[in-house]
């Protein structure tokens, strides 16, 4: 099982399959459960709860799911726990570019946005 530490990053043995300089999330499903946590316990605690903070830039990139905004490096790193079984902390997704992340969404089917803190909310 991998392991993650926070402090820099190191992958151990992950199933035989996976190299330090990857990332990907295979399943759409953990997508849209990481989305309806998220929807069900609401933006503040979402992020609380897996170490992320909102955003201080002015715009984000979001997912854009059923007609909401979701903040996409939370979703991504709660998508991946759901998908592999490791949490990957706010520190750990500063590692890979925003469009390493996207891609892999955009492949899943998930419609990607850049919002404004006004239409966040």
């Amino acid at each position: 099982m991998a392991k993650f530490i926070s402090r820099g990053w190191q992958w151990r043995e992950y199933e035989g399959k996976h190299r330090e300089d990857e990332i990907q999330i295979r399943s759409k499903q953990s997508v849209v459960d990481a989305i309806t946590e998220y929807a069900q316990i609401g933006r503040t605690a979402f992020l609380k709860k897996y170490g992320f903070r909102k955003s201080t830039s002015k715009k984000r990139r979001v997912i854009s799911y059923e007609g909401r905004y979701y903040d996409l490096r939370p979703i991504f790193a709660v998508a991946f726990r759901n998908d592999h079984g490791v949490l990957l902390t706010p520190q750990a997704m500063r590692r890979w570019a925003m469009s390493e992340l996207e891609f892999n969404l955009w492949g899943l089917g998930f419609h990607l946005a850049t919002v404004t803190d006004r239409t966040s909310r």
